[in-house]
């Protein structure tokens, strides 16, 4: 019972700790793809990340969601940013890393939903039954990766 207990702790503490190293992280290089990622830096850790290529006026949302998929499935995905919305055709597929799925989904930067990231930093994805909430963005970092998509 005693090392039962003790290795339900360890995996939450695991998971609490890599939660408290997260952070929000941007790039816009000027000869790739611009990225706005929700992290753990220099690990496989992300739980959510968007990118364009530059000037496209399309943005690509990848999240990790916990449930387990055989096979990759089509779904929805929503993005949200009060009081902005948009919900999404996407895909999920196994993910070999968490056990877990990746969906992904695309939309356009003129969606009214980017124009509350950009003012808010706040966004959630919710796919699979499953909602991502997460801390806010940094309002320039927001900024800084809409502009390089635009």
């Amino acid at each position: 019972m005693k090392l039962a207990t003790i290795l339900i702790y360890a995996v939450t503490a695991t998971a609490a700790q890599a939660q408290d190293t997260r952070v929000w992280m941007v790039q816009t290089p000027k000869d790739n793809d611009a990225w706005l990622r929700y992290a753990t830096p220099d690990t496989d850790d992300q739980p959510v990340a968007f990118r364009c290529t530059p000037k496209s006026g399309q943005v690509q949302v990848m999240a990790e969601m916990g449930r387990p998929l055989g096979t990759r499935i089509p779904t929805s995905v929503t993005v949200a940013s009060a009081p902005a919305s948009v919900t999404l055709r996407g895909l999920a597929d196994p993910d070999q890393i968490t056990e877990g799925a990746l969906v992904t989904a695309e939309f356009s930067t003129r969606a009214p939903l980017v124009a509350a990231f950009r003012k808010t930093g706040v966004v959630s994805v919710t796919a699979l039954g499953e909602t991502l909430a997460l801390p806010p963005a940094p309002k320039g970092a927001v900024r800084k990766f809409f502009g390089a998509c635009k």
